[in-house]
């Protein structure tokens, strides 16, 4: 991919917690989270709760993988802009922008929860890049001045 379309726009990592995830819960048919307030609980009910969660993924791992991938392919689509069934960008561009290509490695973790490491090139952003290190003074200094922008448009942790 980097001899095709050089070095990505964006690296991004996602990973999901099983251990919160009401759809655990759903797709076991096993019930550990209630209605109640979380206020409304105790310490140890709390630790409780936690500790059974986490049975259920080691319990369920198949549903851990199916619960990755219910949550990835919205990711892909709604941040990333990346229609994975097709293997095409999607007409609305995603967080990043519009995509180019992108390479996705899924993992699992030590703690034997699933991550996903995303390359992501997004259009365009190879010819900005490229008049910072090589354009003209007059170059540099407006990409100087789109690149922060889209920065802060796409840095966070949200």
């Amino acid at each position: 991919m980097q001899h095709i379309f050089g070095v990505p726009s964006v690296f991004l990592t996602v990973t999901f917690d099983d251990e919160n995830s009401l759809i655990m819960q759903v797709l076991s048919d096993v019930r550990i989270d209630d209605d109640r307030d979380i206020f409304e609980l105790s310490d140890s009910e709390i630790a409780e709760r936690a500790s059974l969660r986490k049975e259920l993924r080691l319990k369920y791992p198949g549903l851990g993988a199916l619960n990755f991938e219910i949550l990835f392919q919205i990711v892909m689509k709604k941040v990333v802009g990346w229609d994975m069934r097709r293997n095409v960008a999607t007409t609305e561009p995603g967080l990043f922008g519009s995509c180019e290509a992108v390479t996705v490695s899924i993992e699992e973790q030590g703690r034997l929860t699933i991550h996903g490491h995303i390359c992501i090139w997004v259009k365009k952003f190879k010819e900005l890049r490229k008049k910072l290190f090589f354009g003209s003074k007059e170059e540099r200094r407006e990409v100087s001045q789109v690149l922060p922008k889209y920065n802060e448009h796409i840095a966070t942790t949200e």
